[in-house]
């Protein structure tokens, strides 16, 4: 329980430049392009981390995705 406390506030500090900054940019270029943009980069990164996060939890891992 104590790891995930860690991990959990050192996203949260490393999260809230990135609230402020994306605030920023979105009222400079608009919000929907940034939706967007976030919305192409979690298609283009999730399957990735996900089958990361799966070889790095071991061999009884069983994926849900066929290869």
């Amino acid at each position: 329980m104590k790891t995930a406390n860690i991990i959990v506030a050192v996203a949260l500090l490393l999260g809230m430049p990135m609230f402020t900054f994306f605030g920023w940019l979105s009222d400079r270029i608009g919000r929907k392009r940034i939706m967007m943009t976030g919305c192409l980069l979690a298609v283009l990164c999730y399957y990735p981390i996900y089958r990361g996060m799966e070889s790095a939890a071991g061999n009884n891992v069983v994926g849900s995705i066929p290869e």
